[in-house]
């Protein structure tokens, strides 16, 4: 969950929204990002991870001597790294109205870096490995409208896992000679909740 906004004095509201969602399911996460700007200008904030990973693996041949001291080739390796950047964009546009309420223009965008996976190609003694990267996301792009210090659900992702675990007593046999299968769901979502306050003489 991600919220805009801090749980005290005229935000108390989000407050209470984040306790009524606790009792559908378990929080497993709840960032508040309280930011401060002046009408009709910007405002970004960006939590950001960059890290690189093993994207190529060339192998080639080079001239040398072997252990005999006879001229031959020898093997070389050659590394390609690949960097990439995830983390969490949020931007915000407010425009305060002559009639108090505000139209906000938010921009929202978030990227999660799974585990990298290590894959192996050639044959024993030979083996080249490179890492794989799934990069899952989901951001948004929209404009509300507010009244202050009233929280409004922006928007929410859903994201489903299943799982599935089969055991055998021996590899390729049915289930009736023994062993147990199970299946599992997971389902995640990501609320964005937003809360606005005029705060005057800015």
């Amino acid at each position: 969950m991600l919220e805009a906004g801090v749980d005290r004095g005229p935000f108390d509201g989000s407050r209470a929204v984040v306790s009524a969602l606790s009792t559908m399911g378990a929080i497993v996460r709840h960032r508040k990002v309280p930011v401060l700007t002046l009408n009709r200008r910007p405002v970004t904030h960006a939590i950001r991870t960059t890290f690189s990973y093993i994207d190529r693996v060339q192998s080639t041949a080079v001239p040398g001597t072997t252990a005999g001291g006879a001229n031959g080739s020898l093997p070389a390796v050659s590394i390609t790294q690949k960097e990439e950047t995830v983390g969490s964009f949020l931007t915000l546009l407010p425009d305060i109205q002559e009639d108090g309420q505000i139209l906000l223009s938010v921009a929202y965008d978030n990227a999660v870096a799974q585990p990298l996976k290590t894959i192996t190609f050639g044959e024993r003694g030979n083996q080249v490995q490179v890492q794989q990267i799934t990069i899952d996301g989901n951001g948004t792009v929209q404009q509300i409208e507010l009244r202050p210090g009233l929280p409004v659900i922006l928007s929410g992702f859903d994201r489903s896992q299943d799982q599935h675990d089969r055991q055998r007593l021996a590899p390729g046999l049915p289930l009736i000679t023994g062993g147990q299968d199970s299946a599992a769901q997971e389902r995640e979502t990501t609320l964005v909740l937003v809360t606005a306050q005029v705060e005057e003489g800015y």
